[in-house]
């Protein structure tokens, strides 16, 4: 890569602050990237840090500018060897695209002397940008035939256009239940740390009604003091007293996305969802936010009513929010033999330790069927 004068990162050097300047020059080329995402942040680096992965950065440079760029994670696993992971990456600046292959090779090479078994690369570009990239990647590649991931991000994300209005996105309906949560009491008030035992007892209560993994509370409050404590916030929707719904939500560059986010089920009358839905809108448009990365769609693609998520997709689409499609979730495969127990422990290992019931069955054949 010496022709294309590109430069690693170590992360440790970020974390202690040695060069502060290093920290802001990558965050403003992941905010300006054709399609940068929070996932490649300087933060999100360091949140991960945290939790035993190794972050390193990789970036080419033209001009004194970066122009293309990936942040790895690398996590180890018994018998010295490790995994790896470039989520929401590599990413490039408009008209760079024909550098990936190199960013790749570079966070190759590093995963290979660290005895990776493979790398999962996950770039949020349309399926259709990535294909022309993947036949100049010099690694043996595996490309998923699934639209989510236990540990990536999915890949049918919902996302609003909040240029506007965001009441003037959302359905009739959705405004009006949003009007009658006002009506009925609900105030909204944004804070931080401060709220984050009502966000996680609203979490856990979710937890047991849909039987899903959800984050402690010493985890929200990492996320809170890693992240700038202007870009971050928790929204709680409150009634008579009571935080009968919350969300986390955080912004980078033109967009805001929302991380966490439950509520009471019992108090769904009051509609406290929709109302608080607009006021992180409102404040994201009011830090020149340009959309609202709602997350995953929760259900298969194409969407089918009788998908287990699709209450929360018919939700999301009342707010606005239109389904965007990423390209595959891809492989660098180095050492074959391995890959194929770490393949299986994914897509029928996983769903047996994490799912309930029946579903599991079905959730392990279906991820079978679609990574073959």
């Amino acid at each position: 890569m010496t022709s294309t004068n590109a430069g690693l990162l170590q992360a440790i050097d970020l974390e202690h602050g040695d060069n502060p300047n290093l920290v802001t020059r990558w965050n403003r080329f992941v905010a300006t990237a054709e399609y940068g995402h929070l996932d490649q942040g300087y933060e999100y680096g360091l949140l991960r840090a945290r939790l035993g992965w190794r972050p390193r950065f990789f970036w080419i440079e033209r001009d004194g500018d970066i122009c293309a760029g990936a942040m790895l994670l690398l996590r180890a696993i018994p018998a010295y060897l490790s995994v790896g992971t470039i989520p929401g990456g590599p990413i490039w600046r408009p008209g760079h695209e024909q550098l990936i292959p190199d960013v790749l090779s570079a966070a190759s090479a590093y995963c290979r002397r660290n005895h990776a078994i493979f790398c999962r690369v996950h770039p949020v570009c349309p399926p259709e940008t990535l294909a022309p990239i993947l036949p100049s990647v010099p690694e043996r590649i595996k490309v998923l035939g699934s639209y989510w991931s236990y540990w990536n991000l999915p890949r049918v994300r919902m996302i609003i256009d909040i240029h506007g209005d965001p009441m003037d996105a959302m359905s009739p309906d959705a405004r009006k239940k949003s009007r009658r949560g006002e009506r009925r009491c609900v105030a909204i008030r944004r804070d931080g740390s401060e709220l984050v035992p009502a966000l996680v007892r609203l979490l856990k209560q979710m937890a047991d009604r849909k039987s899903v993994l959800v984050r402690d509370e010493q985890y929200l409050h990492q996320l809170l003091t890693t992240y700038p404590s202007d870009s971050i916030a928790i929204f709680a929707a409150e009634a008579a007293g009571e935080i009968i719904a919350a969300t986390l939500a955080v912004f980078a560059g033109c967009t805001a996305y929302e991380l966490y986010r439950a509520f009471d089920y019992s108090k769904r009358n009051l509609y406290p969802n929709e109302a608080l839905q607009v006021a992180v809108m409102k404040w994201a448009k009011e830090h020149g936010c340009l959309f609202y990365d709602m997350g995953g769609s929760c259900t298969s693609w194409p969407v089918r009513a009788t998908d287990k998520g699709y209450g929360v997709y018919r939700f999301k689409r009342e707010l606005g929010a239109q389904s965007i499609v990423s390209a595959p979730y891809v492989d660098l495969v180095y050492r074959p033999l391995l890959y194929c127990g770490c393949w299986l422990a994914e897509n029928i290992g996983m769903p047996f330790v994490i799912e309930k019931g029946f579903g599991k069955f079905r959730v392990a054949f279906e991820r079978v069927y679609e990574n073959r």
